[in-house]
């Protein structure tokens, strides 16, 4: 078999084994995560019906209102998007489309890791294994909700046109590096970031094949290309942070001790896995299943194996994997109020630039890699001791059939999309046609969960629900969340508290400059905190009830020279 057909086939295998895998989410109408499972559905949409309106003109209001742009707050990822807009285009629904990129990105990342694996062991099955290991851990799986940021597709494969042009001193090698590696911004903005700092040891670990006057010529403009590509993408995101009144509504202290690794973390085993019992039964959060960065025993064995008994180069994995550890755990304390954080050393205070990296656990993405390709190496040795064809076939099955049950829990934590998933229907007929609608969804807090969460793996905020509802109805919500808000947003906020929660009738009108004209309450999205909402509203003076159904009720904010009394 050719290697091109060989590589054709391996990719081929991963995608079947990730579609089969993953099948289990459509199937039961459930997405991976509700979080940013539910976030990135929102932003996909929202980003294709604004590309549609170009042309078609029509009014689509928004959420965040009155953002002008609500792109400004929160990663979207471009590529992901077009692959949700294909999806779209062959009559897929919201479910199969987030179904075939979680299968596109795991299937993806494995093939970027096997193909760069193949610079380090001349055995296939070691490559193959390698790229198995990392996409299908403990470690990825507990990011699934965040799928796009794991994707070590294009990560793997400028690592490898990097190592062939230190090879082959070919100027092309390069080009491909750049442009393949400056596209994973649009999958990620993170992740190309985390794919220059391995560049950026990779060249360490390589700077004698490089470093000369003559190459530097070669390599300089090549570099510029990199960046360039992906220039774009960055002055929209500094130009949003100067202009766009962004605002991180967490401490990011208090981000970063939830999302630093700890030592025990090494060996965090979600729930359901197929051989070990769960670390912990706190999963609620997202953040605490983003900690679980067990990749196994069999790789760490292989690793081992690999970093003492196999032959070339090593010294860029040990960096790599090295830097990720250093990067991803808490390591000093900070007191603030009597309390004690522990944070990543490059903790400067919340202003700082390497805040940007307030999810630290991110940096073992390139441990796992490193570890996955040690680990493709040490079985490579295993297998040089077996004598016959169908013994080394017969030890690639075996270690791959363990590391699925060391790391697959079985089933996948689901989250059913179907009570959430549309609107009601009287939401839209009622506000047809009232462009200059501005809405506030009812209950709204910041740390509003579904009323099962205790069933539940990730948080979940409902400003995600009435997001993805405000792309049906296409009316102006006050309401919104992502990664980052507008300040204003924060600012109502505060008010929905003083004046739905504490009572402070007073403080409503604070909302007229804004062009408030209705207020919907969903019942079906109480909390404990919410209860007795809904009699408070019927009985606001401000506000006169227009339409009351088992799902909802719907009030008009009065003139304030019309108020009830």
């Amino acid at each position: 078999m050719t290697r091109n057909r060989r590589h054709i086939l391996v990719l081929l295998i991963y995608l079947a084994f990730f579609s089969l895998l993953f099948l289990q989410y459509p199937l039961k109408n459930c997405l991976p995560g509700n979080y940013d499972a539910w976030m990135q559905i929102v932003l996909w949409k929202t980003l294709l019906t604004k590309l549609q309106s170009l042309f078609t003109g029509e009014f689509l209001g928004t959420f965040f209102y009155p953002a002008e742009n609500v792109f400004y707050y929160g990663e979207t990822s471009l590529i992901t998007t077009a692959i949700f807009g294909t999806c779209k285009v062959l009559g897929a629904s919201d479910l199969w489309c987030c179904y075939w990129i979680i299968v596109l990105v795991f299937a993806g990342a494995a093939w970027g890791v096997y193909i760069l694996a193949g610079n380090y062991t001349k055995d296939a099955g070691g490559a193959f294994f390698a790229g198995f290991a990392y996409a299908c851990s403990n470690f990825l799986f507990g990011g699934i909700d965040d799928a796009p940021i794991y994707c070590a597709l294009t990560t793997g494969l400028a690592l490898h046109y990097f190592l062939k042009y230190i090879r082959e001193n070919q100027p092309r090698h390069l080009v491909w590096m750049a442009v393949i590696g400056g596209l994973e911004a649009y999958v990620s903005v993170y992740a190309f970031v985390l794919q220059s700092a391995a560049l950026a040891l990779f060249a360490v670990a390589t700077i004698k094949s490089w470093a000369s006057w003559d190459k530097m010529k070669t390599i300089a403009p090549r570099a510029l290309l990199y960046v360039l590509i992906p220039l774009p993408l960055f002055v929209f995101h500094l130009y949003a942070k100067a202009y766009g009144n962004v605002y991180f509504p967490w401490p990011v202290h208090l981000v970063m001790d939830g999302t630093s690794l700890r030592p025990w973390s090494l060996f965090g085993v979600l729930p359901g896995n197929l051989l070990y019992p769960a670390t912990t039964s706190d999963y609620v959060v997202w953040s605490h299943v983003r900690i679980m960065a067990f990749v196994g025993f069999g790789v760490w064995g292989l690793a081992l194996l690999g970093l003492i008994k196999a032959q070339g180069r090593k010294i860029e994995l040990i960096l790599l994997a090295l830097f990720g550890l250093i990067f991803s755990f808490a390591v000093k304390d900070l007191n603030v109020l009597g309390d004690v954080y522990r944070l990543p050393f490059y903790y400067t205070g919340d202003d700082s630039l390497l805040n940007f990296f307030r999810v630290p656990s991110r940096f073992f993405i390139l441990t796992s890699m490193a570890l996955s390709i040690l680990g493709g190496m040490g079985l490579s040795v295993v297998r040089q001791w077996c004598a016959s064809p169908w013994m080394k076939r017969a030890v690639l099955a075996a270690f791959l059939v363990f590391h699925c049950l060391e790391n697959t829990p079985f089933p996948l934590a689901a989250y059913p999309m179907g009570p959430m998933g549309d609107p009601p229907a009287e939401y839209k007929e009622y506000f047809q046609g009232m462009d200059d609608a501005v809405i506030l969804d009812l209950p709204s807090t910041d740390i509003a969960v579904v009323p099962f969460e205790d069933d539940y793996l990730f948080g979940f905020n409902r400003e995600f629900i009435y997001m993805h509802w405000q792309l049906d109805h296409k009316r102006h919500i006050l309401n919104g969340i992502n990664g980052y808000a507008p300040s204003f947003r924060v600012y109502f906020e505060g008010l929905t508290d003083k004046v739905f929660y504490e009572g402070n009738l007073e403080a409503f009108d604070k909302f007229r400059p804004y062009k408030l004209s209705h207020v919907v309450f969903h019942k079906d999205l109480v909390l404990e905190k919410d209860e007795g909402m809904e009699e408070r509203l019927k009985a606001m003076p401000f506000l006169e009830l227009k339409m009351e159904t088992p799902r909802l009720c719907i009030f008009r904010v009065l003139p304030s020279k019309a108020t009830r009394h």
